[in-house]
């Protein structure tokens, strides 16, 4: 790792980098989705009715009502602006970047913890989300919560734990629906059997996160069954996210397919999640060498391999819908950067110095061709 950087430049960048968000959240809120979702959000502030969600006077069946419920409680306490509507979402992204921080700590050093999280804050992903802010940004702060309370789970099994781990599932879920426990799994699940840790699949103190779960979903079935039946539940369990891959949605029948291109979320990561592109394929194409030579072995030099399921296996899955959207890969962001800081933190002084060179060079050249672009 960077071991002749100081210790406190890499908590600098993440107070810098806090500024730009903070500037972000005072500019106006975009077209189409947030400026939508920002107005839903006033309505039901003004309406009191949580439970029912509308849009324009009309029955809204869409997306599930997490942001909707923090914003507009956010607007009743701050007034109704674009600072109130964007600060959950903001700080869910904050709640992302530490729990990458703790993720990585579990397994690397100090050093190569701050630096996963120097590497999501500053990803262009992170900086996009937190300027167009949609329920994206809730869904990647709790599920990757999910992820460093099942970790620590994994190290410590508990209730306490599980319990977290089920709050950070719950509102997942409640944030763009069943994905909200599919992701996280697809972490945990492969860490939990690359170390073949047995015991700790058959530990009864799972079960504290399923109460947590149900008591969080409770109030928007209740809600979903009441405006739209049955069908309102089949929507949030089934049809809203799954039925983008089977084509049974019906958004994706209205719109024209553009799954055309089996790389799109491959190459759209590549910009996304610049500019720390360079070191993650590097990180990912010696982690599956490394995998693959071991025999999907742990070892000391290889303790976890969540990152690299994190980012492989949700990209494959979200490559399968019918309709994809760029933001659909920012959810891969948060594994990708502990994988990647992993990554530098196993490099040598002389390597590391001349990476970190290399990605001055190209964050320099990067950050003029924008404000090129930009004039």
């Amino acid at each position: 790792m960077n071991r002749f950087i100081h210790h406190k430049t890499y908590w600098w960048l993440l107070a810098l980098t806090s500024l730009v968000y903070l500037a972000y959240m005072f500019l106006d809120v975009m077209e189409v989705d947030a400026a939508q979702y920002a107005s839903m959000s006033f309505q039901m502030m003004q309406s009191g009715e949580f439970l029912e969600v509308t849009c324009r006077g009309e029955d809204y069946l869409d997306k599930p009502p997490l942001l909707f419920w923090l914003s507009s409680i956010s607007m009743w306490l701050l007034g109704p602006n674009n600072f109130a509507y964007k600060l959950p979402s903001i700080l869910a992204l904050f709640l992302a970047i530490y729990s990458v921080y703790k993720i990585a700590q579990h397994y690397y050093s100090e050093r190569g913890a701050l630096f996963s999280a120097i590497i999501l804050a500053t990803s262009v992903c992170f900086f996009k989300m937190a300027l167009d802010v949609r329920t994206d940004n809730l869904l990647i702060g709790f599920s990757t919560f999910a992820v460093w309370q099942m970790v620590r789970f994994i190290q410590r099994p508990n209730g306490y734990s599980a319990s977290l781990a089920g709050i950070g599932i719950g509102l997942a879920m409640l944030a763009k629906g069943p994905l909200g426990l599919i992701f996280p799994l697809l972490s945990i699940v492969p860490q939990i059997i690359y170390t073949r840790n047995w015991k700790v699949i058959l530990n009864t103190k799972w079960l504290f996160a399923l109460p947590v779960v149900a008591v969080l979903l409770l109030p928007m079935c209740i809600g979903l069954y009441n405006q739209h039946g049955s069908h309102g539940l089949f929507f949030f369990f089934w049809e809203q996210s799954f039925g983008r891959i089977t084509g049974d949605n019906a958004f994706v029948k209205q719109q024209s397919s553009n799954h055309s291109d089996p790389f799109f979320l491959v190459h759209t990561f590549f910009w996304a999640f610049l500019p720390w592109t360079a070191a993650f394929i590097g990180a990912f194409i010696m982690r599956s060498k490394e995998l693959v030579g071991n025999k999907f072995r742990a070892n000391k030099k290889m303790p976890e391999v969540l990152g690299w399921c994190g980012y492989l296996l949700p990209t494959i899955a979200l490559s399968q819908s019918k309709f994809q959207l760029d933001h659909y890969i920012f959810i891969a962001a948060p594994m990708a950067a502990v994988l990647t800081g992993g990554f530098i933190d196993g490099l040598n002084v002389k390597l590391a110095k001349r990476w970190t060179i290399g990605q001055d060079i190209f964050s320099i050249t990067l950050l003029a061709f924008i404000s090129f672009v930009a004039l």
